[in-house]
């Protein structure tokens, strides 16, 4: 686990997200759906090394084998089931009457209240540069 999770805007699975395609804009999001969108469960789980053909289709991390699940205890309270943590970030990003930039306030304050940080970026290319740089310095 990282402490900070960096979401690409272009690829975010959530509802009310002006930067995809409408038809993906509504419904409850996968951790990663058909077209490559993930939620931001998803990009927790990715940046923490699952693969994404793992979480294809999956709605919550709970729902990942035992062996995934161990690279997300975080997200995982005993007995296998999602954490309050988990259920709020899920909540927030499906929610559907939420204007789009104070849901991504309430996620980095949701990130935050675990002592862990959550940065948007634009694009994959930022994504990934972000990343990089994250695991250089540790975080």
């Amino acid at each position: 686990m990282y402490s900070t999770t960096v979401i690409d805007e272009s690829h975010w699975l959530a509802r009310g997200n002006p930067n995809i395609p409408e038809q993906n804009r509504a419904g409850d999001s996968e951790l990663r759906d058909g077209n490559g969108l993930q939620c931001c469960l998803g990009f927790e789980c990715t940046q923490c090394g699952i693969d994404p053909s793992d979480i294809f289709g999956v709605g919550m991390p709970a729902s990942l084998s035992d062996h995934l699940q161990s690279r997300i205890s975080h997200l995982i309270d005993e007995g296998c089931v999602n954490s309050q943590f988990c259920q709020n970030a899920a909540r927030l990003n499906d929610d559907i009457d939420m204007k789009y930039a104070a849901k991504k306030t309430a996620l980095i304050k949701l990130w935050r209240s675990q002592g862990w940080k959550l940065i948007f970026v634009k694009t994959e290319a930022a994504l990934r540069r972000k990343i990089k740089e994250l695991k250089a310095t540790g975080e």
